[in-house]
């Protein structure tokens, strides 16, 4: 049986509606799924995609805000901000951390995602 190819677009789409990933920026997503395939991002990281919301400040969207653990947004001033939220809506979060590093901030991030797989999101 031959494969159906898919568009990275195509591929973006499936990745939003069928598993209900959170996609601020579909061109850094097209990037990663060149770089990696679209079978090795979701086998090894949907529940990372999933918990964690990586935005800029004027990319976000509240709508998937609400649903994620995690947000990590660029800030105007350039800074990355991680947020563990405990209700987005309510503006009540339990840690809150500003970075001007990338590699920094993706640490702390990862930190943080993987302590809530401890305590089972």
């Amino acid at each position: 049986m031959a494969k159906v190819f898919f568009s990275y677009q195509q591929q973006i789409e499936k990745l939003v509606k069928e598993k209900d990933l959170l996609i601020a920026d579909e061109e850094y997503a097209k990037e990663m799924l060149k770089r990696y395939s679209y079978y090795s991002l979701i086998s090894g990281y949907k529940d990372i995609f999933k918990n964690i919301y990586i935005c800029n400040f004027f990319t976000c969207r509240i709508e998937k805000m609400e649903k994620t653990k995690i947000s990590l947004v660029k800030n105007i001033l350039g800074e990355y901000v991680v947020t563990l939220w405990l209700d987005y809506e309510y503006g009540r979060f339990s840690e809150q951390q500003s970075f001007k590093d990338k590699d920094l901030t993706a640490n702390y991030a990862w930190q943080l995602f993987e302590n809530l797989k401890k305590t089972k999101l």
